[in-house]
């Protein structure tokens, strides 16, 4: 029943979205409404499978109070690799989305009582997450991935055709953005919310900069309105950066002015609609720890040495250039999220030469990818541009390292707009244009096989047949698109699956295929404690019972895990506590006065710990799945 309920809620998106592009202008044929539907099953399929739970909770496994072997081992047998990088979603946003269940204003699991619509990130109002609560939370697991993908599809396709670009080439370019790194690296993150609404943003814009009216107007506002609740608004700044980038030649050129009148309509309805997630935000911002503590700490430098930026570079062309995290053999300068940011499939790649070639798409396409060179540039941290660019408002930051969307989104668009050069080529004139893609799968090819020589761990067959078999396959069959019968139909086939099947099997098992069991179950060491707890708060020792986790069992944790805590509570935390750089705050000191005053009663441990002791802490359970000791001075809360 859950599964029909996943599937329902899927296909029912799916309808809206396509109803919505149709309105629009985009007028979707039924086969490509099939194929936008189809497409995010290409990385989320694994979620619909019984007894499966598409998310990291295999990392549970193990780990008090889930550290019990016949919970711990038959999960871990069943279950695909764990990814150590996805800690946050496995701490923040699974226990965010559970905790906006019961309270879309407060989470109680963490920091004593931490804001939840106010810290954004959670993105507790957005349609998707909204959604999502009318499934079970492992399905619910599922249809936030899938929909958010789906959603970045239909955008991209719908950008794609505003451009006047054909209906089987934005085809490919959706295909190209949904199975990017942006999105596919940062899945289970509010940024890929922020990206997946991106390609609507600026289809918006730029039919308002177009023909500024009121109806566009509404329509931006409202789009803009769903770009702050999706969670990251660093991201959506950035877009709207981009935008404005793009569209102001066109609107200077054509002195556009009344466009700008009505944009500001737009942000206006913006802000009133976001009011309820964005006020809160706000608020919070002014006093979270992330925020008040950055005037303390010596300013970081953006750009990094050329020697050190350039082989940022290698990722965005060879994913696993610096190696895999999951099979723990990565040797790269940053995490592979991070650094990755900026891969396409290298069939798209071989497409760009025809974007710039042909007449159609030639003048704008090379403003995009202009302006996707100077995102990637810059995602990498390359001196001079990179040093320009922090100068402007909000973007000084390491946050400019997502500035690599830039780029996944000039890729997808050129290569929609290369593939629809491609299908109208015609004539004898035109036959540099057919065998641009042939000349870029030389370059490519030399520039790959130069990856694989200077990647610093060794390479797989299957990391070489991923590389290769794009380059040898979209060079035939590119230069067939312009002929007419099956051989074009088998050219698109074909172009296809070497634009999607690499980097589905490249970010297929990115976010864990974990048994349905990992999926934050109670323990007889958590039961022991809910029919104890009420009145007090917990806290795990290192990582026992994974702070934000207490969501899901109705527990107060008084660990912060969030960069918008409030900045006060944080520094008290530390006297108790010592840092742990991109993590929550370890306990350090057991016995300390502040944990009596806030109400600690509970401490969870690993079982096989020696047993402490402590004056005044006594050892309250000992099982195999964690060891739990008690606090008897702990004050009880007076108000409950």
């Amino acid at each position: 029943m859950a599964t029909l309920l996943l599937t329902v809620l899927y296909l029912a998106s799916a309808a809206l979205l396509a109803f919505a592009v149709r309105r629009a202008g985009g007028r979707p044929s039924v086969w490509a409404v099939a194929i936008l539907t189809l497409l995010p099953l290409a990385f989320t399929a694994g979620g619909w499978l019984p007894g499966k739970v598409l998310a990291p909770t295999v990392s549970l496994a193990g780990v008090p109070p889930w550290a019990h072997p016949d919970l711990a081992l038959p999960i871990l047998e069943s279950s695909s690799a764990p990814n150590p990088l996805l800690a946050d979603p496995l701490s923040q946003m699974a226990p965010w989305r559970h905790a906006a269940r019961h309270d879309l204003l407060f989470d109680p699991s963490a920091a004593s009582g931490a804001a939840l619509l106010g810290n954004a990130q959670s993105a507790a109002l957005f349609p998707v997450e909204v959604a999502g609560r009318a499934l079970a939370p492992v399905r619910a697991a599922v249809f936030v991935q899938a929909a958010r993908l789906l959603l970045a599809g239909w955008g991209l396709f719908l950008l794609a055709r505003g451009l006047a670009v054909s209906e089987l080439a934005a085809l490919l370019a959706a295909i190209v953005y949904t199975g990017s790194g942006f999105l596919q690296l940062w899945r289970l993150h509010p940024h890929s919310y922020v990206a997946a609404l991106a390609p609507w943003i600026l289809w918006a814009m730029f039919r308002l900069v177009r023909r500024p009216g009121p109806r566009r107007a509404a329509i931006l506002g409202v789009l803009g309105a769903l770009g702050v609740l999706a969670g990251h608004p660093e991201t959506l700044a950035q877009t709207v950066l981009l935008g404005v980038l793009w569209l102001a030649p066109t609107m200077l050129a054509g002195k556009r002015w009344r466009a700008l009148g009505w944009s500001a309509v737009a942000g206006l309805l913006a802000f009133l609609l976001a009011a309820p997630a964005l006020l809160p935000f706000l608020e919070n911002l002014t006093v979270a720890a992330e925020w008040v503590h950055r005037h303390d700490r010596p300013p970081e430098a953006v750009a990094l040495p050329r020697n050190e930026a350039l082989p940022r570079l290698w990722p965005a062309l060879d994913l696993r250039h610096f190696g895999d995290p999951i099979s723990g053999d990565w040797r790269g300068p940053e995490n592979l999220a991070e650094l990755g940011g900026g891969a396409t499939s290298l069939a798209a790649l071989l497409l760009l030469p025809a974007a710039v070639l042909g007449r159609r798409h030639r003048r704008r396409m090379a403003g995009w990818l202009a302006l996707g060179l100077v995102g990637l540039a810059v995602s990498v941290q390359l001196p001079g541009i990179t040093d320009l660019v922090s100068f402007l408002p909000l973007l000084g930051s390491s946050l400019l390292k997502r500035l690599s969307l830039w780029w996944v989104l000039a890729v997808s668009l050129a290569a929609g707009a290369g593939a629809d050069h491609l299908l109208r080529a015609r004539g004898a004139r035109s036959h540099w244009l057919r065998a641009s893609p042939v000349l870029a799968g030389v370059a490519l090819a030399a520039a790959v096989a130069t990856s694989v020589g200077a990647a610093p761990w060794g390479r797989s067959v299957a990391d070489l047949l991923l590389l290769g078999l794009p380059l040898c396959t979209a060079p035939l069959v590119a230069p067939l698109l312009s002929r007419r019968g099956r051989g074009r139909a088998i050219a698109i086939a074909v172009l296809g699956l070497a634009l999607l099947l690499p980097p589905a099997s490249l970010f297929g098992r990115w976010v864990p295929l974990s048994a349905v069991d990992s999926f934050y179950p109670t323990t007889p060491a958590i039961d022991f404690i809910r029919e104890r707890a009420a009145g007090y708060r917990v806290a795990g020792i290192d990582s026992a019972l994974v702070p934000t986790s207490a969501a899901f069992f109705g527990l107060e944790d008084v660990r912060p895990n969030d960069p918008m805590t409030f900045a006060p509570y944080a520094d008290f935390v530390e006297t108790f506590s010592r840092p742990e750089r991109g993590s929550w705050p370890r306990i350090a000191t057991w016995s300390h006065p502040a944990l009596d005053f806030l109400g600690v009663r509970f401490l969870f441990d690993h079982p096989t710990m020696y047993v402490f002791h402590h004056p005044g802490i006594d050892q309250i359970w000992e099982g195999e799945d964690a060891l739990i000791y008690e606090n008897p001075r702990a004050f009880e809360r007076l108000f409950r």
